[in-house]
């Protein structure tokens, strides 16, 4: 019977280690670039959610009046730093939102981020 229980025991442990060590891993590749820390790796994913929020709200705004604004301050920004994103309006049905090194190309069909887009 103490055979059983110290086999189950290295076997519990030996669990522990391989997902301990998958973790630490997967910690060490956060954002698929191991050159980037963890903060970048964040601050960079919260860029994108910020950005994919405001596309939200400009999607609504051209469904409601059939083109995106001239001006991000026509958009409800409640919730958003508003002076962190820098918007060029190309067209009535495209625009650009930057933030941070963060690129996001809206348009009448979906929204996508690109290293660098021009009008």
């Amino acid at each position: 019977m103490k055979v059983f229980g110290l086999l189950s025991l290295l076997i519990a442990v030996g669990t522990v280690v391989v997902l301990v060590s998958l973790q630490v891993k997967s910690l060490s590749l956060v954002g698929g670039n191991k050159s980037e820390n963890p903060t970048t790796a964040a601050s960079s994913v919260k860029s994108q959610a910020d950005l994919k929020a405001l596309a939200v709200r400009l999607h609504v705004y051209y469904a409601e009046n059939g083109s995106y604004p001239t001006d991000i301050n026509a958009v409800d920004l409640t919730g958003l730093e508003g002076n962190t994103y820098k918007y060029t309006f190309c067209d009535p049905a495209s625009a650009i939102i930057r933030s941070g090194n963060e690129v996001l190309v809206i348009n009448d069909v979906g929204e996508s981020f690109a290293e660098e887009a021009t009008c």
